[in-house]
């Protein structure tokens, strides 16, 4: 489950919801590594899953992953990961080429259940941003790294209609030629059977780059782009990452 940032902890909280019913309200680990106020995030979501019924919460409270090991250990009492948003560049500096995350992988092939919110969403894509250089709401310069690649050739942003985040999509999608999902606040994408279904309050943008023909940009995102499919999702369509198709859900619409 990607999503794009401020679900609700206090109302329905429908996103964590759907999260809790998917693991069965089962035992949820929380890595706060993103963060730079880990005890506090922690308690937050502590605080929503319990209120939501969810039998036990752990706080995956990684700082260096050579020094945690524990956590890899931990992998096997839990049915279901959340990682809470900050700064992707952290989970990436902690992550990347660990034994924790071959771990997490394996064990999301055999049913784990993973989500993440913010930069905790975004770091599960092929390539993700983690600097943008922006003057008078200009885009200056942008800096790609590797994420954890869990679903191939996709890229993921969040908080995206809130903040803008049109224009720097479009430059990860002409960079990588992938799929670019961007995703609003409140509002989640949920990866299943090779689809992602948009569920939430708000909406699914997808831009489908694997078919584009010309693109010509700099770094500050300046350029022409030609041939990206894109396709805006409200709760209950899918979008099918094998064959590039919309499906609408008729009943919420």
């Amino acid at each position: 489950m990607l999503i794009g940032g401020h679900e609700d902890k206090q109302g329905n909280k429908e996103i964590l919801k759907m999260f809790a019913e998917l693991c069965d309200y089962g035992s949820i680990g929380v890595v706060t590594t993103a963060s730079s106020v880990p005890d506090d995030v922690f308690k937050d979501y502590k605080k929503a899953f319990h209120a939501l019924k969810v039998k036990d919460i752990i706080h995956f409270d990684i700082k260096e992953i050579d020094k945690d090991k524990e956590f890899i250990d931990k992998l096997d009492e839990i049915d279901a990961l959340f990682f809470s948003g900050g700064d992707q560049q952290k989970l990436s500096d902690v992550f990347i080429e660990s034994e924790f995350l071959t771990k997490m992988m394996e064990k999301w092939e055999n049913g784990l259940l993973l989500a993440g919110t913010s930069a905790g969403a975004s770091i599960w894509g092929c390539k993700m941003i983690v600097q943008t250089e922006e003057e008078n709401h200009e885009i200056k310069d942008i800096s790609m790294m590797d994420g954890f690649g869990l679903i191939n050739n996709l890229i993921i942003d969040q908080h995206f209609s809130q903040r803008e985040r049109f224009r720097r999509l479009i430059y990860e999608v002409g960079t990588t030629k992938g799929i670019g999902i961007g995703i609003d606040e409140n509002t989640a994408a949920i990866f299943e059977q090779n689809h992602l279904k948009a569920v939430g309050e708000n909406m699914v943008t997808v831009m489908d780059g694997r078919n584009i023909s010309f693109y010509a940009a700099d770094r500050t995102n300046e350029g022409s782009v030609s041939g990206i499919e894109l396709h805006l999702m409200e709760s209950g369509d899918k979008f099918s990452i094998e064959t590039g198709e919309l499906i609408v859900d008729m009943d919420e619409g």
